[in-house]
């Protein structure tokens, strides 16, 4: 996939040197280069365009809040692994959430499928139903 340039060193030193205000220019322009590639990137690894686009936004928020963004020595890198972090992340959020949805289910489906539910496992149902209707008829 072509990168463009646009006199960001693709990303590698692009930061450096900068006062506060061209530091944030610098950045952003990084960020408006390369949110395709990031979103494209982030949308292979999720199967969503539209969640990818969630994602990269949000990384683009985290970088920019940044205290020093010259620190960084490849803030395209640096960004990509943000994209690829939290886009794991999602998928671990996706999957515990269907795992948490798939046991509520379960026992769900056991509690109405049992129509004794009271009934202590061990019992059989003619036992219990014996028990209570004994006293009963006895008075």
């Amino acid at each position: 996939m072509a990168r463009r340039n646009l006199g960001l060193s693709s990303g590698a030193q692009a930061l450096k040197g900068s006062d506060g205000l061209r530091q944030e220019r610098l950045a952003l322009r990084l960020y408006e280069a390369q949110r395709g590639a990031l979103v494209a990137y982030a949308a292979r690894m999720l199967g969503d365009v539209s969640r990818a686009e969630d994602i990269v936004q949000d990384a683009w928020l985290l970088f920019d809040r940044l205290p020093d963004k010259q620190a960084i020595a490849e803030p395209l890198a640096y960004l990509r692994r943000m994209v690829g972090n939290l886009s794991i992340n999602a998928l671990r959020h996706v999957a515990l959430r269907q795992r948490l949805t798939d046991r509520d289910m379960e026992a769900a489906t056991r509690m109405v499928a049992d129509p004794f539910p009271i009934c202590p496992p061990e019992a059989s149902h003619g036992s219990f139903i014996g028990e209570i209707v004994q006293p009963i008829s006895s008075s």
